[in-house]
């Protein structure tokens, strides 16, 4: 048994209590009661305030521009066995997204 599955089977309890709260209160707002208590745990146990955790759902930030569609996929393996196909960015793509990031922050700056 490798560690993946001794971790499955110590979950599994954990696991389907977690699904029946996710039942009962809605995953979204469930997962955000975590994400607060999470917060909670770092400043109570590691003295870290505010941790800045994002809020829940926010993916999309403003101050960058959007990030380039790659040219190419590449597999990735998941934890159940099978492969995923993720973008593959070349350093020319990300380094475009870089100078487009500097460039959009060195207007932002010159508007202020």
């Amino acid at each position: 048994m490798n560690a993946n599955d001794m971790l499955a089977v110590s979950e599994d309890a954990a696991r389907t209590v977690l699904a029946r709260i996710g039942n009962q209160i809605g995953y979204g707002n469930a997962q955000h009661i975590l994400g607060e208590l999470w917060d909670a745990m770092l400043t109570r146990d590691y003295g870290i305030e505010n941790p800045g955790r994002g809020r829940m759902g926010v993916t999309v930030d403003d101050a960058l521009p959007p990030i380039p569609r790659a040219t190419s996929l590449r597999r990735q393996m998941q934890p159940h066995g099978g492969y995923e196909m993720v973008p593959a960015y070349t350093v020319a793509e990300l380094k475009s997204f870089a100078h487009a990031a500097i460039d959009k922050a060195l207007a932002a700056k010159e508007t202020q």
